[in-house]
């Protein structure tokens, strides 16, 4: 919606950001569609009351629990993206992220190497060295 230069719009009550930011759940782009104003100005205004920016992140954290419920049900409907979506986030503390985080033991002590030392080319040739002895060790438990 393009504002008119020089338009001249009514002043804005407290409650009436209030209320906008609870009905457009935080959406700062919808609040100021809502209220008839630039998002600029909406995003001054919160920026110059605290308790504003409280209520937006409240808001956006009800919409994030909503969007988190709907994955949940695609995901309990047996949709398989959506089990993969929350075992790649959720569920990367427990191994199913994308990257893997791996601790190499030196073998002869409690010393963990550094494998912060490695550029990404060197840390991608280990994860292919790692790959093949773990693909190795399968195969070998496979056939026996």
């Amino acid at each position: 919606m393009a504002m008119e230069k020089g338009a001249v719009f009514a002043h804005k009550s407290m409650e009436d950001y209030e209320q906008a930011i609870i009905e457009e759940h935080g959406i700062l782009s919808s609040v100021a569609r809502r209220l008839n104003i630039r998002r600029q100005s909406v995003v001054s205004k919160i920026k110059n009351h605290p308790h504003l920016q409280t209520l937006v992140n409240e808001e956006r954290d009800g919409l994030i629990d909503d969007a988190e419920n709907v994955l949940y049900r695609c995901m309990k409907k047996d949709s398989i993206p959506a089990a993969i979506y929350i075992l790649k986030t959720i569920g990367a503390a427990r191994g199913w992220g994308e990257k893997q985080n791996i601790t190499i033991n030196k073998g002869r002590d409690e010393n963990d190497y550094d494998l912060s030392r490695l550029t990404e080319e060197e840390i991608e040739q280990l994860d292919k060295l790692t790959a093949k002895i773990y693909k190795a060790d399968v195969i070998e438990a496979e056939t026996s």
